[in-house]
C-alpha cells in the first residue's frame, strides 16, 4: 500500500504542538471530504512540483527506484499529471479513509529531545534513540546491542 508522510519544520518548543496539529489534520481528512478548492490547489501543487523531483541525477535515480520497488509501470511519471488532474474529492476521501489508519501510525520526531521530553509521555509508548545510536539500516533504527532509550 505504501506509506504516507507528513513533515513539518518547527522550533523545538513547538514540536508537540506541530505534531498535534498534524494529527488533527489527518483526522479531519478521514472524517470529511476536502473541498473542491482544496483539491484544485493540491492538484496544482503536485503537478507543478513534479519537475522539481527530476532536477538532479540522484532524484531521477530515486524516482526510478520508486517505480521498481512499488512495481509501477515505466510510464507512471508520464501519466502522473493526467491521473492527478482526473481525481475527484470523493476518490481522495475514499483513499484517505482506506490509507490513513491512526492505530497503525508510526510517529518519528527528530530534534533536541530535551526541548519536548516532558510532553512525550502524553503520546503513549515512546522510544528515544540518541543520535549516536541511530542506524538507518536496522529495522528498529537502533544500533544492535543498545537498549531502547527512555523518554
Amino acid at each position: 500500500m505504501g506509506g504516507w508522510v507528513a513533515k513539518t519544520f518547527t522550533r523545538t518548543p513547538e514540536t508537540l504542538k506541530a505534531l498535534h496539529e498534524s494529527l488533527d489534520q489527518t483526522k479531519s481528512l478521514r472524517d470529511s471530504p476536502i473541498s473542491n478548492s482544496e483539491l484544485e490547489a493540491a492538484k496544482g501543487y503536485l503537478v507543478g512540483h513534479l519537475a522539481l523531483e527530476f532536477e538532479t541525477s540522484d532524484q531521477v535515480a530515486s524516482q526510478i527506484l520508486d517505480l521498481m520497488t512499488e512495481g509501477l509501470p515505466l510510464d507512471y511519471w508520464t501519466r502522473y499529471p493526467q491521473k492527478i488532474q482526473a481525481l475527484t474529492t470523493d476518490e481522495v476521501w475514499e483513499a484517505t479513509k482506506r490509507c490513513l489508519i491512526p492505530d497503525r501510525s508510526v510517529i518519528v520526531l527528530v530534534g533536541n529531545v530535551a526541548g519536548f521530553r516532558k510532553d512525550l509521555k502524553k503520546l503513549g509508548n515512546v522510544r528515544v534513540i540518541p543520535l549516536a545510536d541511530v542506524d538507518f539500516a536496522s529495522p528498529d533504527l537502533e544500533r544492535t546491542g543498545n537498549g531502547a532509550g527512555k523518554p
